[in-house]
């Protein structure tokens, strides 16, 4: 039963954005397929949320490496103003 209704949802949803699509709108937000089935998303390991968290530390740091850039950059536009 849940399946058929994890099925019908889906229908649902691709004849919503077929319809949105075909009026010239924005497509709706897709929501995840395991959300969707009724069914529990499984645990992330503690290897995968080792590995998230550096993922998302990298991006951290690089992002405060474009900040520094930027502002030495931009300081060193005012010194020669």
């Amino acid at each position: 039963l849940l399946d058929e209704m994890a099925d019908l949802r889906r229908t649902v949803a691709l004849q919503r954005d077929e319809i949105a699509r075909l009026k010239g709108g924005s497509v709706a937000l897709s929501i995840p397929l395991g959300l969707m089935s009724g069914r529990p998303v499984p645990p992330k390991s503690d290897a995968e949320r080792v590995a998230d968290l550096e993922r998302k530390a990298e991006r951290i740091a690089d992002e405060q490496r474009g900040m520094i850039a930027d502002i030495k950059s931009l300081t060193k536009s005012e010194k020669s103003k």
